[in-house]
């Protein structure tokens, strides 16, 4: 039977329901690039970090919320 070092899985992939997200949990789970987010958290457009220290992190639920008003934004599909 094959252990999973769970400290290792936790790094690779961290759970969804974290509280915060770091920078490289956020690119990748919004597929934008840092410097694009930056961009657009000073256009007003992102929701801004919380600092912690030297560090930046995002509700996790204000990024969902981001990301759901991105969806309700877009243009119907016509059919035909």
């Amino acid at each position: 039977m094959t252990q999973i070092n769970s400290t290792n899985e936790q790094k690779a992939h961290p759970p969804t329901d974290a509280l915060l997200w770091t920078m490289p949990t956020l690119t990748r789970r919004i597929g934008l690039s840092r410097s694009n987010i930056y961009q657009q958290i000073q256009s007003g457009k992102f929701p801004e970090p919380v600092k912690i220290g030297r560090s930046s992190r995002w509700l996790a639920a204000e990024i969902q919320a981001w990301v759901t008003a991105q969806a309700n934004t877009r243009s119907p599909k016509t059919t035909g």
